[in-house]
């Protein structure tokens, strides 16, 4: 058995050994190590004398929070980031964000830039409210039309994709006909659309604004009354 090196005292990195502690479970050496940062470790010998362990693992959180991307006052959807939290368990990047709503929300910042949150929960509880399904309105099956009455976002949402993809449309030549599409996020599901657009008001219908030779998608449409869409280029739509 080769002969054990006393360490107490040496500098590894950061780290400044203090004293021999039991082996681990698999016979290494481990060592009681005091940081520059002021933390403490517990590392085997090979770890230091190789140069694998040279902190308490600040080093690793100072690099990762150098490369954290500062999203303060961005928007994303109905959240206003507002300020960094200290990330939980885990690496992952936390955000403080207040809603649209005005309730405040903790998020992690990979959800908000790939779309996942897009609200502090209130969006869903709309959806939920709008669909009467409550309590059941996380599923893709969204039971709009359990009892025959369709909602008025439902009924947008068929008219405008009837009016676009379908040249039997008695209003195609004014939609599909001269060059106007759904957007693939809203082609395909009623819940991304009702979640972008939210209920629709009594007395309003979907309108392309400000761009109204544009597309349907996020960011070119609204609820509007008639008033405004006869304003909008005298195009009722």
């Amino acid at each position: 058995m080769p002969r054990l090196i006393d360490l107490t005292g040496y500098v590894f990195g950061r780290l400044t050994v203090i004293n021999r502690l039991s082996n681990d479970r698999h016979g290494n050496a481990r060592w009681f190590c005091q940081c520059e940062c002021g933390g403490s470790a517990k590392i085997v010998a090979t770890s230091l004398r190789g140069g694998y362990t040279k902190s308490c693992g600040c080093l690793y959180r100072i690099a990762s929070a150098s490369k954290v991307i500062d999203i303060t006052g961005q928007r994303f959807a109905r959240l206003v980031v507002i300020r960094r939290v200290e990330n939980r368990k885990g690496r992952h990047v936390r955000w403080i964000c207040v809603c649209d709503c005005g309730n405040t929300t903790e998020v992690c910042g990979s959800k908000l830039r790939s779309g996942h949150t897009r609200s502090c929960g209130c969006l869903q509880r709309e959806v939920c409210a709008e669909m009467g399904s409550i309590g059941s309105c996380g599923n893709t099956k969204h039971g709009h039309a359990r009892t025959g009455i369709f909602t008025g976002a439902y009924r947008s949402w068929t008219a405008m994709k009837a009016r676009c993809t379908n040249p039997k449309n008695n209003r195609w030549y004014r939609y599909g006909g001269r060059g106007i599409s759904v957007c693939g996020r809203w082609q395909d599901s009623f819940e991304n659309f009702f979640e972008d657009m939210g209920a629709r008001p009594t007395g309003y219908t979907i309108d392309r604004y400000p761009d109204n030779n544009g597309n349907y998608e996020p960011g070119n449409c609204r609820w509007a009354t008639p008033k405004q869409q006869r304003a909008n280029q005298g195009v009722v739509t």
